[in-house]
């Protein structure tokens, strides 16, 4: 099935030897290069090298020989202080190994994450880590030239986001529960839009998705609103606004940590108060989650955790030796007072 794919679209690549042997892009290179691997692995990837008849880039090869001793990050947007500590954690990781680290801000834009991809290859950066779910195909040049990606990606089209999506799903389920069980049926989800450029449908499945499936299942509705920080403040401040006038949600939840501001903002532009009249949950937790009036309560992981495990599996794999097992997302739902049990009838007003 791999021959006949790769026959389909003309050269074979490294992606397509390493599906066929059932190893990594990078191990295809090291055993065809160097010489690398253990027995087995080296006969099995030059009998699918063989049978694909793959022939290497030289060109590539020859710009990629040398090693620089550095890694590149690529996360979503750098505006959200949520990624900190993942940039932290990788951070600290790579020093310890004697690794720099380039750090890539996606800024939200499938053609800013493009560049950002290329140029990272384009200097020449031993492995890459991602710090959140891309467009399938940004990284198939790393994979077509053994350069390494983590969190471990073998089928590049897909498994990445499916990384991020089954480790949400779980928190997300257990706030809905809670949020229904404190008597909520109207929710708000805000969340910022696709990025732009973008094609993947993807994109945060796990949380509007699964929040959704649960509410509807109990009667109840989500509104959802898409509001773009880049366009500015005042005009997010308004569309909120207008919307939570529509919608009257009795929960709101924020699906970026970016839009916590706003729509705190909005709920007071609003004359609603917190808990008292709007339970709130905001995605990813920072210092600022504790530090509003009422502490928001929030779904969120060990970030710092998931960047230095992350960092190293691919370390590991450019040492030439076995990653660990894969990391896994594990997020947890955390209750502060931003929540309560639904109003029995709101205080606050929308006013013109």
């Amino acid at each position: 099935m791999v021959a006949q794919r790769a026959r389909r679209r003309g050269r074979a690549t490294i992606l397509d030897v390493a599906r066929a042997a059932g190893v990594t892009p990078s191990t295809v290179s090291k055993a065809l290069n160097a010489g690398q691997g253990s027995a087995d692995v080296r006969a099995r990837v030059a009998a699918a090298a063989a049978r694909l008849d793959y022939r290497p880039d030289q060109r590539a090869r020859g710009l990629r020989r040398a090693e620089s001793r550095s890694i590149g990050v690529l996360v979503p947007d750098l505006a959200n202080p949520v990624f900190l500590p993942f940039l932290r954690g990788v951070e600290s990781l790579a020093q310890e190994r004697g690794y720099v680290v380039l750090i890539a801000d996606g800024q939200r834009s499938g053609a800013v994450q493009r560049e950002a991809v290329t140029r990272l290859f384009d200097q020449g950066v031993d492995g890459l880590v991602l710090g959140g779910p891309f467009e399938p195909d940004l990284f198939d040049r790393f994979l077509e030239h053994g350069v390494p990606v983590a969190p471990l990606v073998l089928d590049a089209r897909g498994r990445r986001v499916r990384h991020w999506e089954a480790g949400e799903a779980g928190a997300t389920g257990e706030m809905a529960d809670r949020l229904l069980a404190l008597g909520h049926r109207r929710f708000a989800f805000v969340g910022v839009p696709t990025p732009r450029g973008s094609s993947t449908r993807a994109y945060r499945r796990s949380r509007l998705g699964v929040l959704r499936a649960r509410v509807e299942a109990h009667g109840g509705q989500v509104a959802v609103a898409r509001v773009d920080p880049t366009r500015g403040f005042a005009d997010g401040r308004r569309e909120l606004r207008a919307f939570l006038a529509e919608s009257e949600p009795t929960a709101a939840i924020c699906g970026s940590h970016v839009l916590v501001p706003w729509t705190l903002v909005a709920l007071r532009d609003a004359r609603l108060r917190v808990p008292r009249d709007v339970s709130v949950v905001a995605y990813g937790d920072s210092d600022w989650a504790l530090a509003y009036g009422t502490e928001l309560s929030v779904v969120t992981r060990d970030l710092a955790r998931e960047g230095r495990e992350l960092a190293s599996n691919l370390l590991d794999e450019l040492a030439g030796e076995a990653r660990a097992a894969p990391v896994g997302v594990v997020s947890h739902y955390i209750e502060r007072g931003s929540c309560a049990a639904v109003p029995t009838t709101r205080v606050g007003r929308f006013s013109s």
